[in-house]
């Protein structure tokens, strides 16, 4: 299928991207950013998002990763390195450990030749294979979860090696063999598909390489703090630097102080070029404010929003968070109704008043959803969509306090949709001139809103998240305005 095939390029071609670039900055490497150039919060990643996704995956290997552990361990091979990974490296004691079991799907598309059958042989009766589930697509099935549970609650035996330090994986291999398919890319001659066995160092024994390899973490993370902290300590300094327009002469680089910036491996002007457009460039002219805010908002929804409603979820019984919820969506259902026919939508501008007519009534005001069921689902409709709808371009992209991504049309668009709320909503119920009523219950629906979504700043493991979140939203914007 070439639109899965599609699908499942661009998710691993965006988990690449962040994978690199991350392990970059946290090195210092100056493969893509300049070596030794500290990023503040308000830098610009769109750049180095476009140079990030350029670079493929055997890239990344041969000019980073496999640089990176050839420093540290000057007789490896690309081969070995590669054989150092998998997991026949650990056979041994897969073979013999209780505590480990396999499970696996036998479409995974991530499988090469022989693989399923090897794992079968290593784990044994350990070893549950589906036929069907792809690449971890059947975790949260009943039958799988049941087999995990079952498999910690009654560990199935294993033969347990002579030797005590069979129990134990051994580190620093030196491969003679590796996969083929792995080879083939590598323009290594393959030996076999499946690695043969491993021969270690015999200049160390067990223990002296086991205390070796914990001595040698030991140091690198002590390395990698040291470096974050710098890190955070430069990059705060540079967001205090003085605007160059309003001084004399230029600034000095935050870090010039101390270390040299280095050219990047892969240079920004080699890739990006100004006259070409590309698919994730958005408008956005003050970016430096947008991110500062996306910033404030994420600090703000931790601190503040969050807690809030955390503890409305912790107090508010599920059945009654489900009616508040119905309740706010059914009164947002007359500012969609308006929308609708502002835009002349006329099955949209029916499907909502009938919607709003069936919970008003059989629905008891809208604290029940019966028009769901009913196949009348909840079209938004808003007046930043119906500006569109009639031509006007988003304009420059628009961070906003609290509320998050927007544009200058629908930001338009969210200021006149709230002055109607004023007259339809508020002076009816007379909200309008009781503060002591009417910020409950403002507070409440904001609460309310922010209860039903999932989104989490800063936790979608991607360095690129304010480019993405940009993006997303302006082909979100896109397509509810042509629907």
């Amino acid at each position: 299928d070439g639109v899965l095939a599609a699908l499942i390029g661009t998710s691993f071609r965006l988990s690449s991207a962040n994978m690199i670039f991350t392990a970059d900055v946290l090195t210092n490497s100056g493969y893509i950013k300049p070596k030794n150039l500290v990023l503040s919060a308000t830098d610009s990643m769109t750049d180095y998002f476009k140079v990030s996704n350029r670079v493929t995956f055997l890239d990344y290997f041969r000019e980073m990763f496999y640089p990176f552990f050839q420093s540290r361990y000057p007789w490896m091979t690309e081969q070995g390195l590669i054989a150092s990974l998998s997991l026949a490296t650990l056979e041994e004691y897969l073979r013999h450990t209780p505590k480990i079991g396999l499970l696996h799907n036998a479409d995974d598309i991530i499988l090469a030749p022989g693989e399923l059958d090897y794992l079968k042989t290593v784990f044994g009766p350990r070893a549950k294979i589906y036929p069907r589930g792809g690449h971890c697509g059947n975790l949260d099935h009943r039958t799988t979860l049941s087999f995990i549970v079952n498999f910690f609650r009654n560990p199935l035996p294993a033969n347990m090696a002579q030797h005590p330090e069979a129990m134990l994986p051994m580190p620093t291999p030196m491969a003679v063999g590796y996969p083929t398919h792995l080879a083939t890319r590598l323009n290594e001659p393959p030996s076999s598909h499946m690695l043969k066995r491993i021969s270690y160092r015999p200049s160390l024994d067990f223990q002296s390489q086991l205390d070796q390899q914990i001595q040698d973490l030991e140091r690198r993370l002590q390395e990698s703090h040291a470096y974050l902290r710098t890190a955070q300590a430069r990059a705060t300094a540079s967001e205090n630097i003085p605007d160059p327009a309003h001084q004399g002469e230029a600034p000095t680089p935050p870090d010039a102080e101390d270390e040299m910036i280095e050219p990047a491996k892969r240079s920004l002007k080699d890739i990006v070029h100004s006259n070409t457009r590309y698919l994730v460039d958005v408008y956005d002219p003050i970016e430096g404010f947008n991110r500062g805010m996306y910033k404030f908002n994420a600090q703000f929804d931790e601190y503040i929003f969050l807690p809030v409603v955390e503890g409305y979820e912790a107090v508010m019984p599920d059945f009654f968070e489900d009616r508040i919820s119905n309740f706010f969506s059914n009164i947002a259902d007359i500012r969609n109704l308006f929308n609708a026919m502002l835009q002349l939508k006329g099955e949209a501008t029916l499907n909502t008043l009938g919607r709003f007519l069936i919970n008003c009534t059989f629905g008891l005001g809208g604290f029940f959803d019966h028009a769901t069921p009913l196949g009348i689902p909840q079209q938004t409709e808003d007046f930043g969509q119906t500006l569109g709808h009639y031509g006007l371009n988003p304009g420059a992209y628009f961070v906003l306090p609290i509320f998050g991504p927007s544009s200058m049309r629908d930001t338009a668009g969210l200021l006149t949709d709230s002055a109607a709320r004023f007259f339809y909503l508020y002076t009816p119920l007379h909200l309008n001139n009781h503060l002591e009523r009417s910020f409950p219950f403002s507070v409440t629906w904001g609460v309310d809103t922010r209860h039903r979504l999932s989104f989490r700043y800063y936790q979608t493991g991607s360095p690129f998240e304010y480019d993405l979140i940009r993006f997303l939203y302006t082909k979100y914007r896109e397509l509810e305005i042509a629907k």
